[in-house]
């Protein structure tokens, strides 16, 4: 009868310990300490589309979801600043010119005497559907004795709005041609004439 006992105690020792080590097994692997590693290769041959295209995106300030055609900005290189005329009238200089750069871009026109001296006039003007104009007070002792006056006419890509700024790039990338001047990492536009006076 005690050995009876003994081998079914032993027994149930055994099946108690077995049923241990295979519990602990499985906790193991549960606990993901080695998982399974997915080799395949996702197929991005083609593109997701979502299933409603029109749909607002959330993530959108205006809840609007833009596509992005719409918020492409076609580049176009601009290169023509041309002074075409001075004039002198109703006690006032007048500056005229021709450029391809777009309406409300912000040239900053100069006079100066020739040759240069402390004493120069400066007024920002606006382009308007190809040309601009610049007027000036004629001031006393100006120009020079000698009756000379150096204009010239600057389009600064870091002086420009916004609207400006993102067709001509803010460092000047879209303005090319001989009157284009590489000042700093900064492409400017820039002419220049002089018109005597005497």
């Amino acid at each position: 009868m005690k050995k009876t006992i003994l081998i079914v105690l032993i027994l149930f020792v055994g099946i108690f310990i077995f049923s241990a080590w295979s519990n602990a097994e499985d906790k193991a692997c549960s606990c993901g300490q080695t998982p399974p590693v997915d080799n395949s290769i996702p197929d991005i041959s083609q593109p997701t589309i979502p299933s409603n295209p029109s749909s607002p995106d959330t993530n959108s300030p205006s809840g609007i979801k833009k596509s992005s055609n719409s918020s492409k900005i076609t580049m176009v290189d601009y290169s023509v600043l041309n002074i075409t005329q001075f004039t002198i009238k109703d006690d006032r200089y007048r500056i005229n010119g021709i450029t391809d750069l777009p309406s409300g871009t912000r040239p900053v026109v100069t006079l100066k005497t020739n040759p240069e001296t402390t004493f120069n006039l400066h007024k920002t003007i606006e382009v308007q559907n190809g040309s601009f104009t610049a007027s000036f007070r004629i001031t006393p002792g100006f120009p020079n004795e000698k009756g000379k006056i150096l204009i010239e006419v600057v389009c600064d890509p870091k002086m420009q709005n916004i609207a400006t700024s993102q067709l001509i790039d803010r460092y000047g990338e879209n303005l090319t041609g001989e009157k284009m001047i590489l000042v700093g990492k900064v492409q400017i536009l820039k002419d220049t004439d002089i018109f005597d006076l005497s």
